[in-house]
């Protein structure tokens, strides 16, 4: 079973999909940038940030903050965050399905991968980042409510041994999800996980930078794919184009299953495997983007020239032809 929870909870990591009922603070992007709220042309430029108006900067990886158990939402956002980034809602239908039973595909979808976010102002049309949040939920008495394997009882989950064993593997997985670098008004997370490449489930990394507008709240956040084989450089880019998701997204995350990675029943660690990184609107790689996308630390310059970088990529004129 211990194993079971393992593959399970390797999938369950982040991704984007459908739209979500919650809204974003900001209806509309930025006049004239083609992409509504994309990056200002010269990141550099922003000295805004917490209150105070000092610039705030954290480039040591660290472990993303956990959303607080108990928080729960539904049509309304919960106190304290103005976005859903995102909201999984995983399933078993590529591949070998018929090899899982009934009981693993339950487990598979009983949990929601959850990820919200909160615009503060901190001054008259001067908003920044102040924090991002991870954790699991489930409908408790009708609302998503995030819950904890020390909270789980007594905010009335009723999940039993086995469904807070797969809760526990969840959690635990959560740790290996890392803020990778930090700025007042952005954040890039990397998301380890099992992803189907070339018919096999291979290790690789989703890296997600989330930003806000500091003129409007407005939240913004794109992913691409990084495989991370090379543990001593940076990452290679995997994919000709990165992925520039809608506002407060729900995904529909489709898991692919290796039927021979089963014995008798139980799945392996790599049965499963996302089969995409969420899809958005594309945006080709641009060589200079490229440069700083694989990075594995971040200086200072490094990220601003990446944000720079990705600004300029988001113009509509560097769309994939169809």
């Amino acid at each position: 079973m211990k194993t079971c929870l393992a593959a399970i909870a390797a999938c369950l990591v982040l991704g984007f999909g459908a739209d979500f009922d919650g809204g974003n603070r900001a209806s509309g992007g930025e006049s004239g940038q083609g992409v509504a709220g994309r990056p200002p042309a010269r990141y550099t430029a922003f000295q805004q940030g917490q209150p105070g108006g000092q610039p705030y900067w954290n480039l040591k990886p660290e472990a993303l903050a956990r959303i607080p158990a108990g928080t729960s939402f539904g049509a309304t956002l919960p106190a304290g965050w103005s976005n859903v980034i995102l909201f999984v809602e995983g399933r078993l239908a590529s591949g070998g399905v018929e090899a899982a039973s009934e009981t693993v595909r339950r487990y598979a979808r009983m949990f929601n991968l959850v990820i919200l976010a909160n615009a503060k102002r901190n001054r008259p049309n001067q908003y920044y980042l102040e924090k991002v949040g991870i954790g699991f939920s489930m409908k408790i008495n009708g609302k998503n409510t995030v819950i904890t394997t020390d909270t789980h009882e007594q905010l009335g989950a009723g999940l039993g041994f086995i469904g807070s064993s797969v809760l526990s593997g969840n959690e635990e997985a959560l740790g290996d999800i890392k803020q990778t670098a930090r700025y007042s008004t952005s954040i890039i997370i990397d998301a380890p996980t099992l992803m189907l490449y070339k018919d096999e489930h291979r290790p690789m990394i989703v890296r997600y930078l989330i930003w806000v507008a500091p003129a409007n709240g407005w939240i913004g956040t794109v992913a691409w794919l990084l495989d991370p084989t090379d543990s001593d450089r940076d990452y290679r880019v995997v994919e000709d184009t990165f992925q520039y998701l809608p506002p407060n997204m729900r995904e529909d995350r489709v898991m692919n299953v290796k039927a021979d990675r089963f014995t008798f029943g139980i799945p392996a660690k790599d049965a499963f495997a996302l089969v995409r990184i969420p899809q958005g609107t594309p945006f080709k790689f641009t060589t200079e983007l490229r440069k700083y996308a694989g990075s594995m630390r971040f200086a200072k310059a490094s990220y601003s020239e990446l944000l720079t970088a990705l600004s300029r990529a988001m113009d509509p004129q560097n769309r994939p032809s169809r």
